[in-house]
């Protein structure tokens, strides 16, 4: 479907898609804060946004750099461990700011989930853009 499109095209396309997650993110986010007067949400989706575009970028990059060669295997086997990376470090970073909170034993804990699924959202939109 969106071999015909050049690369700019495929550019614009993730960035509409990225800016449709963060407003549907924080707008969930800020009706938490008014309804239960709770920024839990609001902070771990600011976490874990930008990781996620991170995980789309190093997807993308994979691909684009892999080849047969030796080079490209490398470069591949670097972009996904780079892809991990990002994952494990956003949530240390969640679980981080719930545990320093104090919430970590809360049922604010169950906000974890975000990273998880805007991981699953930048990987989706790097295999249909790719």
């Amino acid at each position: 479907m969106f071999e015909k499109f050049d690369r700019n095209k495929k550019t614009i396309i993730a960035a509409i898609c990225f800016l449709i997650v963060a407003i549907i993110g924080y707008a969930i986010g800020t009706l938490i804060y008014f309804l239960a007067n709770s920024s839990t949400f609001l902070v771990l989706f600011s976490i874990s946004f930008p990781f996620m575009i991170l995980t789309y970028i190093t997807f993308i990059l994979g691909f684009l750099k892999f080849g047969i060669d030796r080079k490209g295997k490398l470069s591949f086997i670097l972009f996904y461990l780079a892809r991990f990376a990002c994952i494990i470090l956003s949530l240390v970073l969640c679980v981080l700011y719930l545990y320093l909170m104090g919430t970590l034993k809360t049922s604010e804990a169950y906000y974890i989930i975000i990273s998880p699924v805007l991981y699953t959202i930048g990987y989706l939109v790097g295999i249909v853009i790719k």
